[in-house]
């Protein structure tokens, strides 16, 4: 401004005498004078801009609690006590979480997000699951981004089951089949909605508690990749899948030290004197032998496992078979019902087609022991197994083990957050 004011005089003093120099002076310098001013107002009217920006930057991240707003000096103090009444608030509404999320109520004015524990929720897996947010992108790994998948269909009872890997699947399969007429389709997931949303038709699944499935989803795929599984004595195909996507084995190479055959793997948990007596399907029906060197391997791959990258489709979470894999919006299951019970399951729902089922005609399904000693896995292993399998837990709102039961600090949490389905208005609920 001194700039532009001391040339205001100089032009002004040029004026009282006017020359023919002067006279032609006098539209370049007013041409500078407006330029400077013009940019004076511009870089403000910038630094304002970018300030406004970067508020409303800071202003998003602390509403999605990735960060809080960056206050400096004596307002620190206040800040964080700020911080943590929005923690006590974020799990004050405890006891009304059900209703916010079903819409009956609204949810806390100044908030998007809020905190509980899995199983809090007083709804069934089934209507739970209806709400879940499986972002697309992070469980990639899981889901398979196809328009079709792979159920049992009974054309006759108007009956869909989809199929979940380590949750009594065999026995659904079996059950569909022998019981249902049913046969194993590789059905258009747009179909398939049309069908239960238009048609009546009933799709149904079952599901696991996520820490005992993901015993048995190791074991499963600790098989599945062994060595053994590249040589000729198994079925062309076997082979030639194992050869193709070893790779993902690499590292985890660990799991198989010492191993090379069938023989190798069964001797490292089932009695020498079994095997020498009896088929090796006998040592799926006696304790496990593992001196810890199995358990040890377990823990360390627990350890080291992300939870985004599984090696084999049977550690892929459950939610993920019942998402539509382009997008992660959940199939209109019409009922989800408990593995562990799957022959009451399977009683009502040929109860309600007037179906009749012996009481020996359900429980196909292989029924294992552990091949590591479960009785010496840590607590700690636990715990991180929980954490891995935290979107099972809270879409399913299945309550966590005592065990993963850990300060209010601590642990697995879920979140219900307004809006983040893409829908406006809605609230969907994902882990924390």
């Amino acid at each position: 401004m001194l700039f532009s004011a001391h040339l205001e005089v100089k032009a002004s003093e040029m004026s009282a005498s006017p020359t023919k120099d002067s006279r032609g002076r006098h539209p370049i310098l007013g041409f500078l004078v407006l330029s400077i001013t013009s940019c004076m107002y511009t870089n403000i009217f910038k630094g304002h801009g970018k300030l406004n920006a970067h508020r409303r930057y800071q202003r998003y991240q602390f509403e999605k609690n990735f960060l809080p707003p960056q206050i400096h000096g004596k307002k620190r103090k206040e800040q964080n006590l700020r911080m943590r009444h929005i923690k006590d608030d974020l799990t004050a509404h405890a006891e009304n979480i059900t209703e916010i999320l079903r819409g009956e109520i609204p949810f806390p004015s100044g908030y998007n997000r809020m905190k509980y524990r899995p199983g809090d929720l007083e709804m069934s897996s089934t209507d739970a699951l209806q709400y879940c947010y499986v972002d697309a992108t992070l469980y990639r790994n899981h889901i398979r981004a196809k328009k079709s998948t792979l159920v049992s269909q009974s054309k006759h009872h108007n009956l869909i089951y989809r199929m979940v890997p380590k949750s009594a699947s065999s026995s659904a399969r079996y059950a569909m089949e022998n019981h249902f007429h049913g046969e194993d389709v590789r059905m258009d997931i747009d179909h398939m909605v049309y069908k239960v949303l238009k048609e009546n038709h009933t799709l149904v699944s079952f599901v696991r508690e996520p820490l005992d499935r993901f015993y048995s989803s190791y074991d499963e795929a600790f098989f599945r990749w062994g060595p053994w599984m590249g040589s000729r004595k198994f079925r062309p195909g076997v082979a030639k899948n194992y050869h193709k996507n070893k790779h993902k084995m690499d590292k985890y190479s660990y799991l198989y030290d010492g191993m090379q055959t069938l023989g190798d793997y069964h001797r490292s948990f089932c009695p020498e004197d079994v095997l020498h007596n009896a088929t090796a399907k006998v040592c799926n029906e006696i304790p496990s032998i593992d001196n810890g060197t199995l358990t040890e391997r377990f823990e360390r791959f627990v350890r080291e496992y992300d939870g985004f990258d599984p090696f084999d489709i049977h550690l892929t979470v459950q939610v993920a078979q019942l998402v539509d894999g382009r997008n992660g919006q959940p199939f209109p299951i019409s009922v989800l019902y408990n593995a562990s019970e799957a022959d009451k399951g399977w009683q009502d729902i040929a109860d309600a087609r007037g179906v009749t089922i012996r009481k020996d005609g359900l429980t196909i399904g292989r029924m294992t022991s552990r091949r590591f000693n479960l009785t010496i896995v840590s607590n700690a292993t636990k715990q991180k197994i929980c954490r891995l399998m935290a979107l099972d837990y809270c879409c399913l709102n299945i309550a966590l083990p005592e065990v993963c039961r850990m300060s209010e600090d601590d642990g697995v949490y879920c979140a219900m957050e307004l809006g983040r389905s893409g829908k406006k208005g809605t609230v969907s609920i994902q882990p924390w």
